[in-house]
């Protein structure tokens, strides 16, 4: 009996810490130079007192997707538009958006095209243990890993 009891508590612990991703082990320079575009400005700041944050802009000035990490999360946002004029531009950065949640999650990157029809997403959890939530207002759309 006491054998199966520290086989069940192992194995709760080791779901729990896979469940609960740290955004910290998530290499930054490997993510950024993945999405296989130039980035147009990188910004660094201060996220919360003592915690620094970066932020790199991919695409062009008006429809760009922007990759943030931050101290306890990383957000993928983007800039989406309907009318035909847009409909290249838009689709880049879409696609740019789509690439980004592609590497954080090693999934699909479906939910750029969710949020973007209307979805909301609230705390689907990953393999990885990243959890997500977004959606998109407007023609701004945003998605953000914990």
């Amino acid at each position: 009996m006491l054998k199966k009891t520290l086989v069940a508590c192992v194995l709760f612990s080791m779901g729990m810490s896979a469940a609960m991703a740290d955004i910290r082990q998530i290499d930054e320079v490997a993510t950024v130079k993945s999405i296989g575009s130039p980035v147009l400005k990188q910004s660094n700041e201060e996220d919360s007192p003592g915690c620094k944050a970066s932020g790199y802009t991919f695409g062009d000035k008006t429809f760009s997707m922007k990759l943030e990490f931050k101290c306890d999360r990383i957000n993928v946002g983007w800039v989406t538009a309907t009318e035909p004029e847009y409909e290249a531009r838009s689709k880049q950065a879409s696609a740019l958006a789509q690439r980004a949640v592609v590497l954080l999650t090693g999934e699909n990157g479906i939910e750029v095209e969710r949020v973007q029809a209307g979805g909301k997403y609230e705390g689907r959890t990953f393999s990885n243990g990243l959890s997500v939530s977004g959606s998109c207002v407007m023609n701004s759309c945003r998605l953000t890993f914990r």
